[in-house]
Protein backbone atom coordinates (compact mmCIF):
# COMPACT_ATOMS: atom_id res chain seq x y z
CA UNK A 1 0.00 0.00 0.00
CA UNK A 2 1.27 3.35 -0.97
CA UNK A 3 0.92 6.35 1.16
CA UNK A 4 -0.09 9.54 -0.54
CA UNK A 5 0.51 12.75 1.27
CA UNK A 6 -1.28 15.87 0.28
CA UNK A 7 -0.09 19.21 1.50
CA UNK A 8 -2.45 22.11 1.38
CA UNK A 9 -1.06 25.59 1.45
CA UNK A 10 -3.14 28.59 2.06
CA UNK A 11 -1.85 31.76 0.48
CA UNK A 12 -3.36 35.08 1.31
CA UNK A 13 -2.53 38.09 -0.80
CA UNK A 14 -3.01 41.53 0.60
CA UNK A 15 -3.23 44.38 -1.82
CA UNK A 16 -3.09 48.01 -0.95
CA UNK A 17 -5.03 50.18 -3.34
CA UNK A 18 -3.89 53.72 -3.77
CA UNK A 19 -5.84 56.27 -5.71
CA UNK A 20 -3.50 58.61 -7.48
CA UNK A 21 -4.58 62.15 -8.20
CA UNK A 22 -4.16 63.14 -11.80
CA UNK A 23 -1.91 66.03 -12.76
CA UNK A 24 -3.96 68.74 -14.42
CA UNK A 25 -3.62 69.62 -18.08
CA UNK A 26 -2.98 73.25 -19.01
CA UNK A 27 -5.90 75.70 -18.92
CA UNK A 28 -7.32 76.50 -22.36
CA UNK A 29 -8.05 79.70 -24.28
CA UNK A 30 -5.55 81.74 -22.24
CA UNK A 31 -5.52 85.34 -23.54
CA UNK A 32 -3.98 88.63 -22.46
CA UNK A 33 -5.69 91.78 -23.77
CA UNK A 34 -4.48 95.35 -23.25
CA UNK A 35 -6.92 97.75 -21.64
CA UNK A 36 -6.59 101.00 -23.54
CA UNK A 37 -3.34 102.89 -23.17
CA UNK A 38 -2.90 102.19 -19.44
CA UNK A 39 -0.52 99.64 -17.95
CA UNK A 40 -3.30 97.11 -17.41
CA UNK A 41 -4.50 93.98 -19.14
CA UNK A 42 -7.34 91.50 -18.87
CA UNK A 43 -6.35 87.85 -18.58
CA UNK A 44 -8.94 85.19 -19.35
CA UNK A 45 -8.92 81.38 -19.61
CA UNK A 46 -10.89 78.18 -18.95
CA UNK A 47 -9.80 75.86 -16.17
CA UNK A 48 -8.78 72.33 -17.19
CA UNK A 49 -11.58 69.75 -17.13
CA UNK A 50 -10.50 67.90 -13.99
CA UNK A 51 -11.91 67.36 -10.51
CA UNK A 52 -9.94 68.05 -7.37
CA UNK A 53 -8.54 71.46 -8.24
CA UNK A 54 -7.10 72.97 -5.08
CA UNK A 55 -6.31 76.33 -6.64
CA UNK A 56 -5.51 78.11 -9.89
CA UNK A 57 -2.25 80.08 -9.93
CA UNK A 58 -1.56 83.08 -12.16
CA UNK A 59 2.02 84.26 -12.68
CA UNK A 60 3.66 87.22 -14.40
CA UNK A 61 7.32 86.76 -15.31
CA UNK A 62 7.52 83.71 -13.00
CA UNK A 63 6.13 85.52 -9.94
CA UNK A 64 2.71 84.63 -8.51
CA UNK A 65 0.34 87.60 -8.81
CA UNK A 66 -2.98 85.89 -7.97
CA UNK A 67 -4.35 82.58 -6.66
CA UNK A 68 -7.95 81.47 -7.12
CA UNK A 69 -9.35 78.98 -4.61
CA UNK A 70 -12.74 77.24 -4.60
CA UNK A 71 -12.97 76.90 -8.37
CA UNK A 72 -13.87 73.89 -10.47
CA UNK A 73 -12.73 72.27 -13.66
CA UNK A 74 -14.04 73.80 -16.86
CA UNK A 75 -14.94 77.16 -15.30
CA UNK A 76 -14.02 80.32 -17.20
CA UNK A 77 -12.04 82.81 -15.12
CA UNK A 78 -10.62 86.26 -15.73
CA UNK A 79 -8.46 88.74 -13.89
CA UNK A 80 -7.41 92.34 -14.53
CA UNK A 81 -3.74 92.96 -13.87
CA UNK A 82 -3.38 96.65 -13.10
CA UNK A 83 0.02 96.31 -11.41
CA UNK A 84 2.15 96.15 -14.58
CA UNK A 85 5.34 98.04 -13.70
CA UNK A 86 5.88 99.83 -17.03
CA UNK A 87 6.92 99.40 -20.64
CA UNK A 88 8.10 95.98 -21.70
CA UNK A 89 7.06 92.55 -22.88
CA UNK A 90 5.48 90.38 -20.18
CA UNK A 91 4.85 86.65 -20.10
CA UNK A 92 1.96 85.28 -18.07
CA UNK A 93 1.40 81.69 -17.02
CA UNK A 94 -1.66 80.03 -15.49
CA UNK A 95 -1.95 76.51 -14.07
CA UNK A 96 -4.05 74.34 -11.78
CA UNK A 97 -2.80 72.77 -8.56
CA UNK A 98 -4.20 69.37 -7.52
CA UNK A 99 -3.15 66.77 -4.95
CA UNK A 100 -0.70 65.51 -7.60
CA UNK A 101 1.05 68.91 -7.68
CA UNK A 102 1.28 71.71 -10.20
CA UNK A 103 -0.39 71.07 -13.53
CA UNK A 104 0.81 72.03 -16.97
CA UNK A 105 1.08 75.77 -17.65
CA UNK A 106 -0.59 77.81 -20.35
CA UNK A 107 1.25 80.94 -21.51
CA UNK A 108 0.28 84.34 -22.91
CA UNK A 109 2.51 87.28 -23.82
CA UNK A 110 1.60 90.95 -23.96
CA UNK A 111 3.53 94.02 -25.16
CA UNK A 112 3.60 97.39 -23.43
CA UNK A 113 5.86 99.47 -25.62
CA UNK A 114 6.73 103.13 -25.70
CA UNK A 115 6.92 103.15 -29.47
CA UNK A 116 3.37 103.95 -30.50
CA UNK A 117 2.14 104.24 -34.07
CA UNK A 118 -0.80 106.43 -34.97
CA UNK A 119 -2.61 104.88 -37.95
CA UNK A 120 -4.90 106.99 -40.10
CA UNK A 121 -7.10 105.39 -42.72
CA UNK A 122 -8.58 107.35 -45.62
CA UNK A 123 -11.10 105.10 -47.27
CA UNK A 124 -12.34 104.90 -50.86
CA UNK A 125 -14.44 102.32 -52.58
CA UNK A 126 -15.62 102.06 -56.17
CA UNK A 127 -18.31 104.72 -55.52
CA UNK A 128 -15.91 107.33 -54.17
CA UNK A 129 -14.76 108.79 -50.85
CA UNK A 130 -16.12 106.72 -47.95
CA UNK A 131 -16.54 103.04 -47.27
CA UNK A 132 -19.82 101.46 -48.21
CA UNK A 133 -19.72 97.89 -46.90
CA UNK A 134 -19.92 97.54 -43.11
CA UNK A 135 -16.57 96.06 -42.12
CA UNK A 136 -13.45 96.63 -40.07
CA UNK A 137 -9.68 96.73 -40.25
CA UNK A 138 -7.65 94.50 -37.97
CA UNK A 139 -4.04 95.45 -37.17
CA UNK A 140 -1.92 92.35 -36.61
CA UNK A 141 1.85 91.97 -36.29
CA UNK A 142 3.48 88.55 -35.93
CA UNK A 143 0.06 86.99 -35.29
CA UNK A 144 -0.60 89.31 -32.32
CA UNK A 145 -3.69 91.51 -32.52
CA UNK A 146 -2.91 95.15 -31.74
CA UNK A 147 -6.07 96.90 -32.74
CA UNK A 148 -9.32 96.86 -34.65
CA UNK A 149 -11.06 99.74 -36.41
CA UNK A 150 -14.78 99.18 -36.80
CA UNK A 151 -16.06 100.89 -39.94
CA UNK A 152 -19.70 101.87 -40.31
CA UNK A 153 -21.30 102.38 -43.71
CA UNK A 154 -20.14 105.65 -45.25
CA UNK A 155 -17.04 106.00 -43.06
CA UNK A 156 -14.47 108.15 -44.82
CA UNK A 157 -11.85 108.49 -42.10
CA UNK A 158 -10.73 106.26 -39.22
CA UNK A 159 -7.89 106.66 -36.75
CA UNK A 160 -6.42 104.29 -34.20
CA UNK A 161 -3.33 104.50 -31.99
CA UNK A 162 -1.49 101.20 -31.63
CA UNK A 163 1.65 100.22 -29.71
CA UNK A 164 3.71 97.94 -31.93
CA UNK A 165 6.77 95.85 -31.06
CA UNK A 166 10.06 97.29 -32.22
Amino acid sequence: MKKIMIFLFSVMLTMNCVTLAAQAEAPTDFRATRLGTSFACRLSWSNPMITGIIKIVLEREGEIIKEFENTNGGYALDFTDSTIPGYGVYEYAVYAVTAAGNGEKAYATIHFRSDVCNFKFLLWDDIGFGWNPVTGIEITVDEIDYGFVNLARGTAYAEVMVALPS
